[in-house]
């Protein structure tokens, strides 16, 4: 089946041949390594080339089931019923004629279907190979973009409730928001992500010598980009402008506490500091 301009579905649907697909999710031959269907270029006179190999390769493995089914030409004390003996004389070797004879005609139509077989068979080691290259360009690509990431440089400023600053410390100009009292860090920025999560950070603004920073670091990594689009790539969270709205890196396999979670505890232990005897049990303890 031809779904894309310019290529041709392909698998191995027949005898464990590659062939061109004739029907819709049509099965790949049972136990073949690799059988998935494969999308191969192709033009439209290797498709009639190869819809016509298959076609006489189905009529050759048919002529060689139907050889193999037929009955075979005995004298008149061997038909009937006595036929399936296997002590008469002859048998065994009656059996060895018809497998023998079976699995020259099977030979001899892969033999005619080889070439177009082979040349099936190139195309989609072809289109593998260049998807494995892809995937292995992909991942040193991602490599690349997130090396930035996993430097332990990142730092951050409360600036009012909700809203935090990122920076870099290795960033020269942001010197006062190294300095600023309230400033955390170096991590790194996926850490950083889990921090602002904890502490219940929506909004996020970004240093404007940190965004240049990052924009340098991939050029000379070889991928330019825009802070948006990397981010956009690798972010560690979803919405740059926007605080986490989960954890960044593996959560814990316990509960940790939000800034939040334990605001909302403060507040009700002291709604309930009243309640309790002396100073130990009850709600006036915690």
């Amino acid at each position: 089946m031809t779904g894309e301009e310019g290529t041709i579905e392909v698998a191995p649907v027949l005898d464990g041949q590659y062939a061109i697909t004739v029907r819709p999710g049509e099965s790949p031959w049972w136990g073949t390594e690799g059988s998935g269907a494969e999308r191969v270029p192709g033009t439209g006179d290797d498709r009639e080339r190869w819809t016509a190999a298959r076609r006489r390769f189905e009529e050759d493995l048919t002529h060689a089931a139907t050889v193999f089914r037929s009955p075979v030409k005995r004298p008149w004390w061997r038909r009937g019923r006595l036929a399936g003996l296997r002590w008469l004389p002859g048998y065994r070797a009656e059996q060895r004629a018809r497998f023998a004879e079976n699995a020259a005609l099977l030979a001899q139509a892969r033999a005619r279907y080889r070439p177009v077989e082979e040349e099936i068979h190139a195309r989609v080691r072809a289109v593998r190979e260049e998807r494995q290259r892809a995937a292995r360009a992909a991942e040193e690509r991602h490599g690349r973009l997130t090396a930035v990431i996993r430097r332990p440089v990142w730092g951050w400023v409360q600036k009012g409730r909700a809203s935090a600053v990122v920076f870099r410390h290795d960033v020269a100009d942001t010197g006062p928001l190294r300095a600023d009292a309230r400033a955390r860090g170096p991590f790194r920025l996926d850490v950083l992500g889990d921090e602002l999560y904890e502490y219940g950070m929506t909004t996020v603004r970004w240093d404007a010598g940190t965004k240049q920073a990052v924009v340098a670091d991939c050029a000379a990594a070889g991928h330019p980009l825009s802070f948006a689009q990397w981010w956009a790539a690798v972010g560690p969270w979803e919405k740059a402008h926007r605080g986490p709205t989960a954890w960044c890196t593996n959560r814990p396999p316990w509960p940790v506490p939000t800034r939040r979670s334990r605001e909302r505890l403060e507040r009700g232990t002291s709604h309930h500091s009243g309640y309790g005897v002396g100073d130990v049990g009850g709600f006036g303890s915690f």
